[in-house]
């Protein structure tokens, strides 16, 4: 398999090989968080995961194993990124999409008027 195939498995990437400060905590650092994990997961070829774009395969047995391994590598990392309280939220969900599907819905900035706060003070501190 090559290293450049999203289900390749390199096996010098373990749990911490993917570490991102602040780990994420709530709402107030999420998209700076997400931002980080995108470029870490793409480095390792592994954003697709999360994304969706990288599914499952249904006919292959043995890609169908490389992805379970990549999938729950994937997840690994997501958890060692977190706090422990979204860590109990998030840990036995079985797909990395699904926990990014999650994180991204509880996390994301929905409330209008929270978001013109959120902005207006990232503009008075600049």
């Amino acid at each position: 398999m090559s290293t450049a195939d999203p289900l390749y498995y390199n096996p010098t990437d373990g749990t911490q090989t993917v570490r991102i400060t602040p780990v994420l905590s709530g709402s107030e650092n999420y998209p700076l968080w997400k931002r980080q994990m995108e470029l870490a997961l793409s480095s390792k070829r592994k954003l697709g995961f999360v994304t969706g774009k990288v599914s499952k395969p249904k006919e292959d047995e043995e890609k169908s194993e490389h992805w379970d391994t990549s999938n729950r590598q994937v997840i690994s990392w997501i958890l060692q990124n977190v706090s422990e309280r979204i860590k109990r939220l998030i840990i036995y969900i079985p797909t990395a999409k699904g926990v990014w599907d999650l994180l991204e819905k509880k996390y994301t900035i929905a409330n209008g008027a929270r978001k013109f706060k959120l902005n207006k003070e990232s503009y008075e501190i600049a």
